[in-house]
């Protein structure tokens, strides 16, 4: 490595530490207890966080008077570090804060049963009951997201212990028969509906709130405080134009409005620090990025000539006529979207019967446009004289020891990766580490997202890539160039189902999680197969990546129940379109 590199590499690894740390003790008026394990009795499992205020500086505010508890139920899809900004902001309030994952997501144990969440919000509650003396008994706040909104009020139902709650991305139109039941008891309710959230429709909140206040659905207006806090009738509907249902959690509008809710709720709980963190940690995760991603990409290189030696000019590639290769930009979209369709039709069912459905949809949708290039290869073979097989062969005719190191290489980068990722993004806002029991469904997924992942990496590296000089501006063009094949493809396959389901919930969902990840796997990819000579490397890193990462993301459900749920929303949009 020379001088001038190791500097760089310095500057990118202390501003990632820098970052790190700041993101951990940031603020000190807090404490965190990260992975607290609860073991039901029947050997189930559920994981927690634990967010409280600085004991000294709650006694200075408050004496010694019981610490209010707010539950903090995540969305489908995600986990408890989804809900870690909003913990920090209601604990610096003065809330001791519980966010848990629900069972099949996160770290906690395996269910494809959703409505068991409810009792996962019950087996907490009794743990800090039994666990923790400083917690006041008999007045708690609940506060959901999407999903975890639809199963926390649910919940609270029949828990008169629940005296507020806020609802984030979800509606009170699910619930018409448990309105009336909570209508008489002390409950303040806030329903907070992002703008761009298609999800739930403003109308059909406007209308459960409706039946709440007894009033005419038009009636209802958004921000508008209604009843009384002291009195437990306080009900709102905050409209905040500037998120959808994914970043809703996140945004430092709805932060402030659900911590605004929480303390006039429970006046009597003073705040031990009156800051607000929501946008500086955010800030700081920006910039810890920046560090992390580049103190990765600057040491790729001297690690790969620590494996591989000095002498690696050797790069495989295919040589096509000129003629031919000018025909493959435009065959590199034609021939996926023409051909992926059948595949992901005859496939799908395969694979849904790995109880891991959203994970296996993506999969089996970027194998459909792995199919395309597989036919565009046999094509180009057909003129090349190379079969499909000599085609898929060709990273591993290299010796023995050379491809071995070269995976080994993949898997030492990746955890290198991991690392950077996992102290960012996965302990402060989205958790990257999957359950033990989800490791068989890992397995299988990953042969096949290798699989994906070889055919799309020697397509753009092999043919394309290895036409150009292997020089910095080239690296970054073809980084892009390939991020830009695989997102139009993803763009226009979850947009074109979410217009036969009539609902963009899915795409604000994926689209937001789905771009970063492609952009970052095509560098991963391009730089690699420019330091290797190989796909295999980056093959390794990616697969290692990604399949963890959806599957940790991922509930355990059955899969023809998700078609039947998708068939029955496509029915449910076009008779709402032509009744």
């Amino acid at each position: 490595m020379n001088f001038k590199r190791l500097v760089l590499s310095g500057i990118f690894l202390a501003i990632f530490i820098m970052g790190a740390c700041l993101l951990c003790t940031t603020p000190i008026s807090v404490k965190i207890y990260s992975n607290v394990k609860i073991q039901k009795e029947n050997g189930d499992f559920i994981y927690i966080n634990i967010i409280s205020p600085q004991e000294t500086l709650f006694q200075q505010e408050n004496g010694y008077e019981k610490k209010n508890v707010i539950f903090l139920l995540h969305d489908g899809w995600q986990n408890k570090e989804t809900m870690k900004a909003l913990g920090i902001e209601l604990a610096t309030a003065g809330f001791l804060i519980v966010s848990l994952d629900f069972r099949g997501l996160g770290r906690s144990s395996l269910t494809n049963n959703i409505s068991e969440w409810k009792n996962d919000i019950a087996t907490v509650k009794a743990y800090l009951l039994e666990a923790r003396n400083e917690i006041n008994r008999e007045a708690f706040g609940l506060i959901g997201h999407g999903l975890g909104g639809i199963m926390g009020y649910s919940y609270l139902k029949n828990d008169l212990d629940i005296k507020a709650y806020v609802g984030i991305g979800t509606g009170l139109s699910y619930f018409s028969d448990d309105i009336i039941k909570v209508k008489s008891r002390f409950l303040n309710l806030l329903i907070i509906h992002p703008k761009h959230d298609q999800t739930v429709h403003l109308i059909d909140i406007k209308s459960g709130m409706a039946a709440r206040l007894n009033v005419q659905n038009p009636d209802v207006d958004v921000n508008k405080l209604y009843g009384d806090f002291q009195e437990g009738t306080a009900s709102m509907i905050y409209l905040d134009d500037n998120s959808n249902h994914l970043t809703a959690i996140w945004d430092s509008n709805i932060l402030r409005m659900a911590r605004f809710w929480m303390v006039n709720s429970f006046p009597h709980v003073n705040a031990v620090d009156e800051n607000f963190h929501a946008n500086f940690r955010a800030l700081i995760l920006i910039i810890q990025l920046i560090g992390g991603l580049g103190f990765y990409f600057s040491i790729f290189s001297p690690i790969s000539k620590l494996f591989l030696g000095t002498n690696n000019s050797r790069k495989i590639r295919i040589n096509i006529h000129p003629l031919t290769f000018r025909g493959i930009p435009i065959r590199l979209i034609t021939y996926p979207v023409v051909f992926s369709f059948p595949v992901i039709v005859l496939f799908s069912p395969i694979m849904f019967f790995i109880p891991l459905p959203v994970t296996g949809f993506i999969l089996t949708l970027f194998l459909g446009q792995a199919t395309g290039f597989l036919i565009l290869s046999w094509r180009i073979g057909k003129r090349t004289k190379m079969r499909v097989r000599d085609f898929i062969e060709l990273p591993f005719r290299e010796k023995k020891s050379r491809i071995f190191i070269k995976i080994a290489l993949g898997i030492i980068l990746f955890a290198i990766l991991f690392g950077i990722l996992y102290l960012s993004i996965g302990m402060n806002y989205l958790g990257i580490v999957p359950p033990f029991l989800k490791i068989p469904f890992i397995a299988v997924h990953g042969l096949i997202g290798a699989f994906i992942l070889l055919v799309e990496d020697m397509i753009f590296r092999l043919i394309i890539h290895s036409r150009y000089p292997f020089i910095r501006k080239n690296l970054i063009k073809m980084a892009l160039v390939s991020f830009g094949y695989q997102s139009f493809y993803y763009f226009t396959y979850i947009l074109s189902f979410c217009i036969h389901l009539g609902n963009y919930h899915y795409f604000g969902i994926y689209m937001p999680i789905g771009l970063p990840v492609l952009l970052l796997i095509s560098f991963i990819s391009s730089i690699s197969y420019q330091k290797t000579g190989n796909v295999l490397t980056g093959m390794t890193i990616n697969t290692l990546f990604i399949i963890p990462f959806l599957c940790t993301l991922s509930f355990p459900q059955n899969g023809f129940t998700f078609v039947f749920d998708y068939v029955h929303r496509v029915i449910a949009n076009y008779l709402a379109m032509y009744p």
